[in-house]
């Protein structure tokens, strides 16, 4: 009796043992491709260049009482550049943390994010709570890299994680939709802008009017097309913070399960749409 009940605990010991390295020797490439993606995105920081950057180029189409207006928003987004640039460094460091560990990897800290941290608290500019969520980011990566961290520890990083993942990258969400709003402006400033100079060269009148009017509107026609596509490209980006959000919060709901085939296979499709949307990030994103 006493031996059954011995073999019983130890059955039931293997058996826990082999549900714990289930997933170290699973195959996770699915959450690797998805972390590897996500740390991409958001290493590109091109928007966030031409953010901080619109108020100083609708300069060229706003009229002169606005000038001090858009001096004044330029130098803000000057102060917020560095802590934009934080969330995206906060966001694309765990991202590859997470995906090397998918792979069985040791994970690296990257210490630049201690500096931009620093750059980003003495701002002040931004939410201080998304501040706070980008940090604790950067300490789950480095909490990781101190305990040497592997696979069978994924489910603990993504624990840990997913609340501050999901505020930084709805605090990334907001200055896509304040970029909108400046692509808006533009767009107006520039109607009105070409519009005056039309008129004025007409007033000339002769065949050198005209055909400087035609110059004039095909100039516009080339700078509103830009806009749209820099409008594009930035909902593509959107739609892949969107997937980085979901995505990991499927991942924290289903860490008890991260071999589970389902799960691996829903990660596949979403890591191949956020390619589809990163590369059309990358082909509008310039100017």
């Amino acid at each position: 009796m006493r031996g059954r009940f011995v073999r019983r605990v130890l059955d039931l010991a293997l058996v826990a043992v082999v549900s714990m390295g289930a997933t170290s020797c699973a195959n996770l490439a699915a959450i690797r491709d998805f972390a590897t993606i996500s740390s991409e995105t958001a290493s590109y920081t091109q928007l966030v260049s031409d953010y901080v950057a619109s108020p100083t180029v609708q300069k060229r189409y706003q009229p002169p009482s606005n000038a001090g207006r858009l001096d004044e928003q330029a130098a803000t987004r000057a102060l917020q550049a560095p802590q934009l640039l934080f969330l995206h460094k906060s966001v694309a460091e765990y991202m590859d943390a997470m995906g090397k560990l998918a792979a069985d990897e040791a994970p690296i800290y990257d210490k630049e994010l201690d500096s931009l941290g620093s750059s980003a608290k003495n701002a002040k500019l931004a939410d201080e709570k998304t501040v706070t969520a980008a940090t604790t980011l950067g300490k789950c990566v480095f909490r990781a890299v101190a305990d040497g961290w592997r696979r069978r520890q994924l489910a603990n990083l993504v624990a840990d994680a997913d609340s501050s993942l999901q505020t930084v990258v709805a605090g990334l969400q907001v200055v896509t939709r304040a970029f909108f709003d400046d692509l808006d402006n533009e767009r107006q400033a520039l109607h009105i802008y070409y519009e005056d100079l039309c008129r004025l060269s007409s007033q000339a009148g002769g065949d050198a009017a005209a055909a400087g009017v035609a110059a004039l509107k095909e100039w516009r026609d080339s700078r509103l097309e830009a806009i749209k596509a820099r409008e594009r490209a930035i909902n593509a980006y959107g739609g892949v913070l969107e997937h980085i959000a979901k995505g990991h919060a499927k991942l924290y709901a289903e860490r008890g399960r991260l071999s589970d085939k389902q799960l691996l296979s829903e990660m596949g499709q979403a890591t191949k749409q956020m390619r589809e949307l990163f590369g059309a990030v990358r082909e509008l994103g310039g100017r």
